[in-house]
């Protein structure tokens, strides 16, 4: 339970929230910040359009493997301390990816920037349980989410409008403005911490209470033998104690360093987060092929068109959230007023007609490309919808997720996020040429694994969730 004592003001708590939004936001946003440019970096660096695209994906992986570093540092030097310090190189890595001069530095400048950018992946959620009073957490966390996911599908609409009066450099330009804005927000509203300090001090008390208790012993001792125990035992120097210090922290960053990995005995973890990569995967994957397909024949819409078929998806996303959280949470209560008890498994419940959404909007998304069908019906109806489902599913299974290990929820969402991360980092290298070889093939396929590993997953968790769930809420 969070002390009364950290809350923040009602301002400041409205503050934190959108300023740890708009940092997921733009983590988000340069990981994804040229999907409506492809063909531009392609020519720009001289390689295909293909390589372009796999620069989304370093981007994506190192959104994944942020945590691993930013939450056991957080530990240590703090939290805001972590949160700017990752900021600042942020800050410098978007710098970097506008002037970069060759593919290589170009993709090495992604990857870096949106793994300094990943710490708005997950210290943004501790802040939320410290300083936000628990009435506001939900929403918090839906705001923080929402921004979080709704930059992908809604970087090509930002992109779309700079596209058509200047070049592709002014997408990350607006980065560089965009992250040093919000920097600035950060630095004034992220509430201090004192970890290390407090860490310090109680490791220089521990040393100073040791010698107290040596020398009141010494007391006791003829004087002759005081005099050489005090020649032997001196107070510790400042550099031995921080020397002590930075011992002890180390250890302290390597115990959080590996927390994480015990997740992975966690059945329910394992499988939703595999899951859950798979669904977001496959969403990345339809983000690249749009403007692979609609900007050439037999289309060839302008990019402001292509950019504004995104908010079909940005729309599906705001529509997924509330039905993922508020509609989710309500399904919930209304089980639990029936049983007279709250199974958390009765949530999963709610995932059915999400699974089953999902596939139909593969499915329409694929024929209708196939078939060259008018793109509302790919659009609207295929991206749309898959957009809804996707978000809804994975706001319930996330919360199933936490719900099954409430005290190791930091832990659950570092594996959460690699896995997604790490899947969709690798879509754009296969993803791309298996639609292209057949979209009515590619997508039934992932329409059926989505709908059937869904099922049996829910299933699974249903019958089985109480015993595979080590840790109960």
């Amino acid at each position: 339970m969070t002390s009364s004592g950290l809350l923040l003001s009602p301002f400041r708590q409205v503050a934190l929230m959108l300023t740890l939004s708009l940092s997921a936001f733009s983590a988000n946003y340069v990981a994804a910040a040229h999907l409506i440019a492809l063909f531009e970096v392609a020519e720009a660096f001289h390689v295909s359009l293909k390589a372009s695209a796999d620069t989304i994906g370093f981007g994506l992986l190192g959104l994944g493997t942020a945590p691993f570093l930013w939450n056991p540092l957080s530990a240590v030097i703090g939290k805001r301390t972590t949160y700017l310090l990752a900021w600042f190189l942020f800050l410098l890595m978007t710098i970097w990816i506008a002037l970069s001069t060759s593919y290589a530095s170009f993709s090495a400048a992604r990857f870096f920037a949106a793994f300094t950018g990943g710490v708005a992946q997950s210290l943004p959620a501790i802040f939320i349980a410290e300083r936000i009073a628990e009435r506001w957490r939900g929403s918090a966390v839906a705001c923080w989410t929402l921004f979080m996911i709704g930059a992908a599908t809604g970087s090509p609409v930002i992109g779309a409008a700079f596209l058509t009066r200047v070049g592709w450099r002014w997408l990350y330009y607006f980065t560089i403005i965009l992250v040093g804005f919000n920097g600035f927000l950060l630095w004034i509203f992220l509430p201090r911490s004192t970890v290390a300090k407090a860490r310090i001090r109680d490791t220089e008390t521990k040393h100073f209470d040791a010698e107290n208790v040596f020398e009141e012993k010494s007391m006791f001792e003829p004087s002759c033998q005081t005099t050489s125990v005090s020649a032997d035992h001196t107070a510790p120097s400042r550099k031995e104690r921080v020397m002590v210090a930075i011992a002890k922290n180390s250890r302290v960053f390597l115990r959080q360093a590996i927390r994480p990995l015990r997740m992975l005995l966690d059945p329910t973890v394992v499988l939703v987060s595999l899951y859950c990569a798979m669904l977001f995967g496959w969403a990345v994957g339809v983000t690249l092929i749009v403007p692979e397909v609609y900007e050439l024949p037999p289309y060839n819409y302008s990019k402001l068109a292509v950019g504004g078929f995104s908010g079909a998806g940005v729309v599906g996303l705001v529509i997924g959230k509330f039905a993922g959280g508020y509609l989710a949470d309500v399904y919930a209560i209304y089980k639990q007023r029936q049983s007279g008890q709250y199974i958390r498994e009765q949530r999963l419940w709610a995932c059915v007609p999400h699974f089953l959404l999902y596939g139909l909007g593969l499915l329409i998304f694929g024929i209708g490309l196939q078939n060259h069908w008018p793109w509302p019906a790919p659009i609207i109806a295929g991206f749309g919808v898959l957009a809804f489902s996707l978000v809804a599913a994975l706001g319930i299974l996330q919360t199933y997720m936490i719900e099954c290990n409430l005290e190791a929820t930091i832990e659950c969402m570092a594996i959460f996020n690699f896995a997604k991360n790490t899947f969709a980092f690798a879509c754009p290298f296969f993803l791309p040429g298996w639609a292209f070889s057949g979209f009515t093939k590619a997508y039934v396929v992932q329409a059926v694994l989505s709908v059937f590993l869904g099922l049996l997953l829910c299933t699974f968790l249903l019958f089985r969730g109480r015993t595979v769930t080590r840790r109960d809420s």
